[in-house]
């Protein structure tokens, strides 16, 4: 006999507080755009729970751009024996690949459906 494996259950927004349950006039607005109905409960609730989901997505990659950032503008201390054109070379490549990374981040939240809902407070 093999025994079971259980999993432990984790919060939920509603248990835990974090997030508002209520629809919002955006969520509706994505209902219509989607056409589902009021009687669609529980694709609803998918399409509000993927509308949090990249919300916090798209928070997360900004925290994470606002960390790289901070590091290139730190290139002296990362590097400290390079060049000054090595320096330079690397500074403007870390550039170039941040401005690629906000350029995809500005379509995350677009008003394509499903959308994003950022998390309530935004953390």
């Amino acid at each position: 006999m093999s025994k079971k494996k259980t999993s432990k259950k984790q919060a939920s927004p509603k248990e835990n507080g974090d997030e508002d349950d209520q629809l919002t006039d955006e969520d509706l607005k994505m209902f219509g755009l989607l056409g589902v109905g009021e009687g669609d409960v529980s694709l609803r609730m998918l399409i509000k729970g993927q509308r949090r989901l990249n919300g916090r997505l798209l928070l997360a990659n900004q925290e994470i751009l606002a960390v790289l950032a901070d590091l290139g503008s730190r290139i002296d201390a990362v590097a400290p024996g390079a060049s000054n054109e090595g320096k330079r070379r690397a500074n403007n490549s870390f550039s170039g690949s941040l401005a690629r990374i906000a350029d995809h981040l500005k379509y995350v939240g677009g008003d394509e459906p499903p959308g994003c809902q950022l998390p309530v407070g935004g953390h």
